[in-house]
C-alpha cells in the first residue's frame, strides 16, 4: 500500500506536543523550525496512518550506504518528504520505493525558472515546456511538473538531479505529478522492487 499526505505546515506543525517543537527549535535553530517540524509531523502522521498507530512515536531511523533513512523496525517502508512555502507533502509505501517532491507555483520566478531550464533541463524537456507555452502560467506549470519529478526521481533512484532525464524512466518506474489546491504541484515517482 502507497500512502500520500500533503498538508499545510502550520497544520502538520500544530500537531506536535510543544516539547517536540521545543526540541527542534533547540537542535536546528528558530530559522529552520518550521522545516524540520514540518518533517516531524508528517513522518508520525505517516507513520500513524500507515500502520494504523495512534500516538505513535517516531520509530528508530537509520541510514543506509548511500544516506537514505529507513526504519529498521519496518524493513519493508520507504518514505520520502517534501516541503515548499507552506506546505509539506509526504509518501510512504511498503511495497516500492517511492520519493515525492512538492513546489509552489510562483509566477514572479518566470524568468529564473526559464533560465534554470536553458541551463539544466535536458532539449526533449525543454521542448515539453515550449510546447506547453500556452501562458506564463501553463509554462510555470511545465517547469514544475518536469522539476518535480526529477528531483522525487532523484530520491527513488539515489542520483543528482540534474543527471535525470524525466522522460527516460525505465518501465519499473510509474510516476504521477498533479496540481494540488491551484498553486501547488506535487510529483510522486514509485519504483518497483525486484
Amino acid at each position: 500500500m502507497t500512502d500520500i499526505l500533503i498538508l499545510p505546515v502550520n497544520t502538520a506543525v500544530r500537531r506536535l506536543p510543544e516539547e517536540v517543537l521545543a526540541h527542534i527549535s533547540e537542535k536546528h535553530g528558530k530559522h529552520r523550525e518550521e522545516s524540520f517540524a514540518a518533517y516531524e509531523a508528517l513522518f508520525r502522521l505517516s507513520l500513524s496512518f500507515h500502520f494504523s498507530k495512534s500516538n505513535c512515536r517516531l520509530p528508530y531511523i537509520e541510514y543506509d550506504q548511500h544516506g537514505r533513512p529507513y526504519f529498521p523496525e519496518f524493513p519493508s517502508a520507504s518514505f520520502s518528504l517534501s516541503h515548499t512555502d507552506g506546505m509539506a507533502a509526504a509518501v510512504m509505501s511498503d511495497e516500492e520505493d517511492v520519493g515525492i517532491d512538492i513546489e509552489r507555483i510562483c509566477p514572479e520566478k518566470l524568468d529564473s525558472y526559464r533560465l534554470i531550464a536553458q541551463s539544466r533541463f535536458f532539449a526533449c524537456e525543454q521542448q515539453m515546456i515550449l510546447e506547453n507555452r500556452g501562458s506564463a502560467l501553463e509554462e510555470i506549470k511545465s517547469f514544475l511538473s518536469i522539476w518535480t519529478l526529477k528531483e522525487a526521481a532523484a530520491k527513488v533512484l539515489q542520483k543528482p538531479v540534474l543527471s535525470l532525464n524525466s522522460t527516460a524512466f525505465s518501465p519499473d518506474i510509474t510516476f504521477t505529478t498533479a496540481i494540488h489546491d491551484e498553486n501547488y504541484v506535487v510529483s510522486v515517482v514509485r519504483k518497483k522492487r525486484i
